[in-house]
């Protein structure tokens, strides 16, 4: 027969166990083993105690962005989880206002459009539509139409990252067609593939709808440490370029804060 202490120790032990041996091990090298002997309860009390030491040495390991959810650019808009991703309204033509997601400052956001249009006005349009997982949105905008190859969507972030996948959809207009693309990260000198495409993954879907997120996965060998990655248009034809919701995942190299 357990105590009611004992059985809460237990259901305790369990939760924190759920966290895995290798995030576990290390947390529990800050606490004291008298601590760690007394029980999960007093062994958070200790960890508690030592936030700010916890909170140095995190920016100093390794992080691994697991899932195809949350990645690098949904940790950088909410600081891990810690708070709500910020939004702003953006308008198009005669449409509504539509409150779609701000992308994170620490995020950079660059487009290469071939041919170019003239007008810059849509460019904080396109950067919440780049970013933004919410695919039922309205955010199409013709100046993503019919560009020529070697068109891109590159970020940058504050950090390297190995990247081990990444995901994104797409708009209304052009799915079926988006065939040819390349996922490539710069190495500091050069632009280096990780994963190449020669089919749309949304030919089969009705074509006024916007087309769901798809998964892409890196080859491990081909994987290395980078700041900037881009999806470029390859092939010889014109293609249409509506990335929505771009993300990417992966092993985060210290040092890094968010």
């Amino acid at each position: 027969m357990h105590t009611r202490s004992q059985r809460q120790s237990t259901q305790d032990l369990g939760s924190l166990g759920a966290l895995g041996d290798d995030c576990l091990r290390k947390a529990l090298t800050f606490v004291s083993i008298q601590d760690c002997s007394r029980g999960p309860r007093f062994a958070s009390k200790a960890l508690r105690a030592l936030s700010a030491t916890l909170d140095r040495a995190r920016f100093a390991e390794t992080y691994t962005l697991r899932g195809d959810e949350q990645g690098v650019v949904h940790a950088l808009a909410t600081a891990l989880g810690a708070r709500r991703w910020p939004t702003r309204e953006v308008r198009r033509g005669g449409l509504n206002a539509l409150a779609a997601l701000t992308p994170p400052p620490g995020l950079q956001i660059t487009v290469e459009r071939d041919p170019a249009s003239v007008s810059d006005v849509y460019e904080d349009f396109f950067a919440s539509a780049i970013v933004d997982p919410d695919m039922s949105k309205h955010l199409e905008g013709g100046r993503e139409c019919g560009l020529m190859p070697g068109s891109y969507v590159e970020y940058g972030f504050p950090f390297q990252l190995i990247a081990s996948h990444f995901r994104f959809g797409f708009g209304e207009c052009g799915g079926p067609s988006f065939r040819h693309w390349k996922f490539e990260a710069f190495d500091g000198e050069e632009w280096r593939e990780l994963y190449s495409s020669q089919a749309s993954p949304w030919t089969d879907l009705f074509p006024s709808q916007p087309r769901p997120f798809v998964v892409f996965h890196v080859n491990r060998r081909d994987a290395f440490a980078s700041s900037r990655f881009r999806l470029r248009l390859a092939g010889n034809d014109r293609q249409h370029m509506h990335i929505r919701g771009l993300e990417v995942f992966g092993t985060i190299l210290p040092p890094w804060r968010i």
